[in-house]
């Protein structure tokens, strides 16, 4: 299952380098930005996360960072065919 968290914009990037490593070490099996290429702050802060079966206990710990916006597991997105 996949999560998705804004950094707030203030977090530092000490900050945003503390929830990264925890999602890490707390079993996330992939976290990457959603704009990796971006100069943009905005779009920098935009992550997904692979939690695997640990979404609830992932969840948890990112809603609980000051350095996090917003955490919540992302929607399903299908592409209707014309």
């Amino acid at each position: 299952m996949e999560l998705q968290l804004k950094f707030k914009e203030s977090a530092s990037d000490d900050a945003r380098r503390v929830v990264l490593d925890k999602l890490a070490s707390q079993g996330a099996r992939k976290v990457a930005p959603l704009f990796p290429d971006s100069g943009d702050r905005y779009l920098k802060s935009l992550y997904t996360v692979d939690a695997g079966d640990d979404r609830a206990h992932l969840l948890g710990l990112l809603q609980a960072e000051d350095a996090v916006e917003v955490a919540e597991p992302a929607m399903r997105r299908r592409l209707l065919a014309h």
